[in-house]
């Protein structure tokens, strides 16, 4: 995986090399990380340190269900991602953790838009689902609850708008916008007369 242009038993001298090479760098860092070789590979040691990424999931564990009295708390444990995992180095093997991580994060950002929706904050709950559909046009849950929210406030210029990512994004998977998204974007724009007036 990581010297796929080379053969295997080539690559054990350069795995070898990178480990002697990821010792001396860590080596000003002993009383926080150790690299050690077990019968199936190596382990890397963390002690006396945190991880944000670590502190993140955890402090997700801790809030379970979304209230009035957590709901600020919960909002800046969700400050703490800044981004994919590893987002600027195209890792192979670090792709089903960016993927992991980054699901965990939508769905606990429409749990916090559902919150809001719940308390009639719908200005609120419009911007977690932003979050969710500026990371993934194609959500189309998302992209629809966002519809419906920007419905409720009036929004024309927004529905438009994401309405047409959502169709670009489905375009380059090569798929239909669901029945149901477009079905309620037509009934839309038929009891829109500004949006009529434009077509």
């Amino acid at each position: 995986m990581l010297w796929p242009d080379i053969l295997p038993e080539k690559s054990h001298s350069r795995l070898y090399t990178a480990i002697y090479h990821i010792r001396k760098a860590i080596a000003p860092y002993d009383n926080h990380l150790s690299l050690e070789s077990t019968d199936e590979g190596y382990i890397l040691y963390i002690k006396n340190s945190s991880i944000d990424l670590v502190e993140w999931e955890h402090q997700l564990s801790l809030l379970h269900q979304l209230n009035s009295e957590n709901i600020i708390l919960f909002e800046k444990a969700m400050e703490l991602y800044s981004g994919p995992y590893l987002g600027k180095y195209d890792y192979i093997w670090a792709e089903s953790e960016r993927y992991r991580l980054e699901q965990l994060y939508i769905n606990h950002a429409l749990q916090a838009a559902r919150f809001y929706e719940q308390q009639a904050n719908y200005q609120q709950a419009i911007q977690w689902y932003f979050n969710v559909c500026n990371m993934r046009p194609d959500h189309e849950e998302a992209v629809l609850s966002l519809l419906k929210s920007l419905d409720r406030l009036d929004n024309s210029p927004l529905i438009t708008y994401y309405y047409q990512q959502l169709e670009k994004a489905m375009a380059g998977l090569q798929l239909e916008v669901d029945k149901e998204i477009k079905d309620w974007y037509m009934k839309w724009i038929r009891k829109s007369p500004a949006i009529q007036e434009k077509n």
